[in-house]
């Protein structure tokens, strides 16, 4: 009987995969696809103005944020954020 021993070197740069993503730089979701994050960033809205803000009196609301603000974003629209 014959024992035959095999020496395996295996390099470990040879079995990594070199894997590319694209990262929406507004939401921080990554894609696979550079056309799915273009679309992905191209459809955010950015804010452009605070336009408004609402208080409450302090006998209401002592930690002193607002109720509500008003954002005019990029696209022309305002928008009124509650809380």
């Amino acid at each position: 009987m014959m024992n035959i021993i095999i020496n395996i070197h295996i390099n470990k740069e040879e079995i990594m995969k070199k894997i590319e993503k694209y990262r929406c730089e507004i939401c921080k979701t990554e894609y696979s696809d550079k056309t799915d994050c273009l679309q992905c960033e191209k459809n955010h809205k950015t804010p452009v103005e605070i336009t408004d803000t609402r208080y409450l009196p302090y006998s209401q609301n002592q930690n002193g944020y607002p109720v509500s603000v008003t954002i005019k974003f990029n696209d022309g629209k305002t928008l009124i954020f509650k809380r």
